[in-house]
């Protein structure tokens, strides 16, 4: 099961509306939460626009059955920005 933390980001939005949804999944050790939290802000906040936010802490065979390969690993609208050839999820 994946363990969930929402974040919804709306309050830093101005009135352009698009449909966004960005999923942050992370292992269960990784140290970069905060930092990835205030790119998405400033970044939402400098397009104007608002998202549907949820970060996600997970086991390293969770990651494998979502087909993840790294630690952040940000999907947008269920597409990884960063598709990475690599073996493992730390």
């Amino acid at each position: 099961m994946i363990s969930q933390c929402c974040c919804c980001l709306h309050h830093f939005a101005r009135p352009f509306k698009v449909d966004i949804r960005i999923d942050c999944y992370l292992s269960l050790t990784c140290g970069s939460e905060d930092a990835l939290r205030e790119n998405i802000a400033q970044a939402l906040l400098s397009a104007q626009v608002s998202a549907d936010v949820n970060f996600h802490r997970i086991h390293e065979s969770e990651a494998a059955s979502l087909g993840l390969h790294g630690s952040p690993s940000v999907l947008l609208n269920g597409k990884d920005i960063q598709p990475v050839d690599i073996k493992g999820f730390a």
